[in-house]
């Protein structure tokens, strides 16, 4: 199984660059920016617009985001064409990240490519414009009809209180991505075919989190970890359509003790 993974965006683009390369996978930045693609592996960037003065006024105008990626339709099309697996990442709430997913999820949705979109919505600090920015850029991914696994990042904050400076909170998100976009591709890896596309055809809104015991823990400690994660708790799973949990072990997992576990 074959991956590209998209950065999209600047903050897309940092998330995406945490991934350690594999032979498998492959990433493409994708922005309006010339500096901060500069800032990626040489023949890895997709340069909208030609120009940074071109598609500036991408910056927070979703609109203008969504029409610029679907210029690059052909482009994009030749990048994912031996990719079993199309994973976007981006950070809602600017205008590159917000519009730009939605353009690649509609054309996915179109030809028929397995994508999943992997979000964060900003956090309330960031301001209020920015937040309404990010909620409507949600909606509309959703009315897409693609899969979306979202990380709300307000959800972090009480079990953060040793971090004092907003990189290193950026590196926790970080950290919950990269892990998020490994189990998609274990996911479709195991189940591509099959229970992927049962999983990815229910579409709405999925949760992602992450588990790992103490060396000399078990099965259920780990569970027990992941199922009090910030981005599980306190949200409301009557709405939620899927749920992943990664869970991982030093010693095989047998399929009668997870189940118990479970």
């Amino acid at each position: 199984m074959h991956s590209l993974i998209i950065g999209v965006g600047k903050r897309g683009g940092d998330m995406v660059a945490k991934l350690l390369p594999t032979a498998s996978r492959r990433a493409l930045f994708l922005d309006d920016a010339a500096e901060d693609l500069a800032r990626r592996p040489q023949g890895t960037g997709l340069l909208l617009g030609g120009s940074r003065g071109e598609a500036s006024s991408t910056a927070h105008d979703l609109g203008a985001a969504f029409a610029a990626v679907l210029k690059e339709r052909d482009a994009l099309e030749d990048s994912w064409a031996s990719a079993d697996l199309v994973v976007a990442v981006a950070a809602l709430g600017g205008g590159m990240g917000s519009g730009g997913t939605r353009a690649l999820a509609t054309i996915a949705r179109e030809e028929g490519k397995p994508f999943v979109a992997v979000v964060t919505r900003p956090f309330g600090l960031e301001g209020e414009k920015r937040v309404r920015r990010g909620m409507k850029a949600r909606r509309q991914l959703l009315e897409v009809g693609v899969p979306v696994v979202e990380l709300h990042q307000d959800q972090l904050l009480p079990f953060a209180t040793r971090v004092t400076k907003i990189k290193e909170l950026l590196g926790v998100v970080d950290e919950v991505v990269v892990n998020a976009i490994e189990a998609l591709e274990r996911l479709a890896d195991d189940h591509l075919g099959g229970a992927f596309e049962d999983w990815a055809s229910l579409s709405a809104q999925g949760l992602f989190t992450y588990g790992l015991a103490a060396e000399e823990g078990t099965l259920d400690d780990a569970l027990s970890v992941a199922l009090a994660g910030p981005f599980v708790q306190n949200v409301p799973l009557s709405r939620t359509t899927g749920l992943g949990v990664v869970l991982r072990s030093r010693v095989p997992i047998g399929d009668q003790e997870l189940g118990r576990s479970l």
